[in-house]
């Protein structure tokens, strides 16, 4: 596989999934919500990478290790905390300061890269790391601080508890990064396909449970409301719930071809090149082409901030090609 093709369609992938999330809106936010569309979209990246393992081979390999369930159940507990922290993060704060922070969590990998596998960074990769650091905060910063008006609730709780989440979640999402890089540089890095499925899999059992833990607790709490009330709820949201699941399953099904086929790419590019290269360059450029998507198909206006954090971005990219 061509590596700078496999890192341009990384991108894309990635970019497309920040996309269908946006244009999900309502229908992606809350745990349990979004712990419905963790489900679905990891059925999907099982199949995606069940193609990826027939195209490439034939068939699947299977290897009976605990090395492997271990590491395969570390990236579905990352992935899934990430997501949950994130989601509280941005119920609690800023959206722009979560996803600032959150697009941080590439410096862990790449530290862990360059510490435990000694892998060389060299000036110009610096620079450009420095950069994709600048972009994602220039490309952050200074806008919307969320749907304040929509939620009112945002912004009033302490701020350590924000800080809390979203750092936990920029750890998280670092340790998703960290996990790749362990299983690629493993002696089973040849069964990345059996990895990615029972991650994936793994992930939906996380994400049944939590959505079951969701739809409990709602019923706990409206069997405390009147009967009245609680049959009006029921047929309002029956109604709401029948108008959305198309729409619902169709985002998600689509997130779950962009999920899937990404995080096959970003496996094989784990191994295959350095931390220094794959992380700032996946994360960087998917930020910038993100920005740029979102002004196309959303409207969004980018501005000079957006503009200039766009211009880094690039600018990174090119520099950390240029670094050997």
């Amino acid at each position: 596989m061509n590596n700078a093709l496999a890192l341009a369609a990384s991108v894309a992938c990635g970019t497309g999934k920040n996309l269908i999330s946006k244009k999900g809106g309502e229908a992606f936010r809350g745990v349990k919500n979004s712990s419905a569309v963790n489900l679905v979209t990891s059925i999907i990246a099982v199949a995606i990478t069940a193609i990826f393992a027939i195209s490439s081979s034939g068939k699947l390999a299977v290897a009976v290790s605990a090395e492997v369930f271990a590491l395969a159940a570390a990236f579905a507990v990352f992935t899934f905390s990430a997501q949950a922290c994130f989601i509280r993060a941005t119920e609690c704060g800023e959206v722009s300061a979560a996803s600032l922070l959150y697009a941080y969590g590439f410096l862990l990998p790449t530290i862990f890269g360059t510490i435990f596998y000694r892998e060389k960074i060299g000036a110009l990769r610096i620079v450009g790391i420095v950069l994709v650091v600048a972009s994602a905060f220039i490309s952050n910063a200074g806008g919307k601080k969320a749907d304040d008006e929509t939620n009112p609730e945002r912004g009033k709780k302490p701020r350590a508890e924000f800080i809390a989440f979203a750092v936990a979640a920029s750890l998280s999402s670092g340790g998703v990064g960290v996990v790749q890089k362990v299983f690629r540089c493993s002696a089973f890095s040849d069964y990345s396909e059996l990895f990615l499925i029972l991650a994936f899999s793994f992930l939906a059992v996380l994400s049944s449970a939590t959505f079951a833990i969701c739809v409990i607790g709602e019923k706990i709490r409206r069997g405390n409301l009147p009967e009245s009330r609680y049959n009006d709820d029921k047929n309002a949201d029956r109604q709401k719930n029948t108008a959305k699941i198309g729409y619902f399953l169709v985002c998600s099904s689509v997130l779950g071809v962009f999920v899937g086929v990404a995080n096959n790419l970003n496996l094989y590019l784990s191994g295959a090149l350095k931390s220094a290269v794959t992380f700032p360059v996946t994360n960087g450029g998917t930020i910038a082409l993100s920005a740029v998507g979102s002004a196309l198909f959303f409207r969004e206006k980018l501005g000079l901030k957006r503009i200039a954090g766009i211009a880094l971005g690039i600018i990174a990219i090119v520099l950390i090609a240029l670094g050997g």
